[in-house]
């Protein structure tokens, strides 16, 4: 393996677990103001 190679791997596997994280949060954000906005529990 080159070390363009395997800087490229790693810097692909970065970019997904960023990726990941950044959607995690942001489904999470959505959810709760979707949960602040329309609460499902309503008695």
């Amino acid at each position: 393996m080159s070390g363009t190679c395997i800087s490229n791997f790693m810097g692909a596997s970065i970019k997904s677990c960023l990726g990941h994280g950044i959607g995690i949060e942001m489904r999470a954000s959505v959810r709760h103001v979707w949960d602040m906005h329309w609460p499902r529990d309503v008695s």
